[in-house]
């Protein structure tokens, strides 16, 4: 059946006995395919959807696929570079990136429901915009009763500093700020509770009360970044409302430095009454995508093995405007062969 053909086994890896299987029901000089080939194949074939296989030890038929010419190279499914609707949303970013460019910086936060695509709007935005992400933020459920818990990996990384014993990550906090500033080294005991490094309180950290602490460990870490590459930043804080009390309240400091700093906040988070929601400069609440924005996407997204037109408008319908619940419909449909779920 040729090369071309034949990668779309290959694409897979290790061929699984149902692909074999499906393949050994093909007539003579044509090959079948299921569409979770297809969509793992980084080739687009042109396709013709098959009779549904009746398999043993398959509960219900299988959608199957006639594979046709080669069109071309593709992106594998899930890992999509298009993007969809938000245009007004997109249009308002951009000026908020052409403000950064001119020296002024903010706090934008999206605020919507999962799976609406609230940090997929902020990085192409950012791309759109031509910016590095100069630090990445994530809160994590787990992660959300530890203090700084939140900060410790990414400050960690921004500093140079590698796991390793305690000693060594100490010594490599040390050179970080004597390389950064060497006035600096005083202070450095601050940073011990964020990234849980043991350094020696010096006299001047212990002369600080505890109460204060907070505000002098958040003030530390701005003159860190401000001294830390470009003047210009930006920072990306994902699943905010999983954001620790601790990383929250020298987050919401950062925020306060952008008046007078080209520092931009992108904060991502749903609707919570926990974790880091800042005062926005700039809110956006994500509604749910148009109903041709999600036709577009559930077109991409499938354009290995395209849906049949009845099943187009059924997973559409069920989506409710959410691109993750089109894709885990999707995942459904291809998974048992139908769309009939409840």
């Amino acid at each position: 059946l040729g090369a071309q053909h034949r990668s779309a086994y290959s694409a897979m890896g290790d061929t699984t006995n149902t692909a074999a299987r499906i393949a050994g029901k093909a007539p003579l000089g044509q090959i079948y395919a299921h569409p979770e080939v297809l969509d793992e194949c980084l080739m687009l074939y042109s396709t013709t959807p098959s009779e549904p296989l009746t398999m043993k030890g398959k509960a219900a038929p299988l959608v199957v696929y006639q594979v046709g010419e080669a069109q071309g190279l593709r992106q594998r499914e899930g890992l999509m570079t298009g993007f969809f609707g938000r245009e007004t949303e997109l249009g308002l970013l951009a000026e908020v990136f052409a403000s950064l460019h001119e020296g002024r910086g903010g706090v934008i936060c999206v605020t919507g429901e999962s799976g609406l695509g609230k940090s997929r709007l902020l990085e192409e935005a950012r791309t759109r915009a031509g910016h590095d992400l100069n630090l990445f933020i994530r809160g994590e459920p787990y992660g959300a009763n530890s203090a700084y818990r939140a900060l410790r990996d990414p400050i960690r990384g921004l500093l140079g500093i590698e796991r390793d014993t305690p000693a060594a990550m100490t010594a490599a906090l040390e050179r970080a700020a004597e390389r950064i500033d060497p006035a600096l080294l005083p202070m450095i005991g601050l940073l011990a509770p964020v990234l849980q490094i043991p350094v020696p309180e010096s006299e001047v950290v212990q002369a600080i009360e505890a109460q204060f602490r907070p505000q002098r460990t958040a003030e530390l870490v701005a003159e860190l970044l401000e001294k830390t590459g470009e003047s210009r930043k930006v920072f990306l804080i994902d699943d905010a409302h999983w954001v620790d009390d601790a990383s929250a309240q020298l987050l919401t400091y950062l925020g306060t430095r952008t008046a007078d700093l080209p520092w931009l906040l992108l904060v991502a988070r749903r609707e919570s009454d926990r974790g880091f929601a800042p005062a926005a400069t700039t809110p956006i609440t994500l509604a749910p995508l148009a109903e041709k924005d999600v036709r577009e996407f559930v077109m991409s997204a499938t354009e290995a093995a395209p849906l049949r037109p009845h099943e187009l408008d059924q997973v559409i319908a069920r989506t409710g405007g959410n691109p993750l619940f089109a894709m885990e419909i999707i995942k459904a449909v291809r998974e048992i062969g139908s769309l009939a779920v409840s």
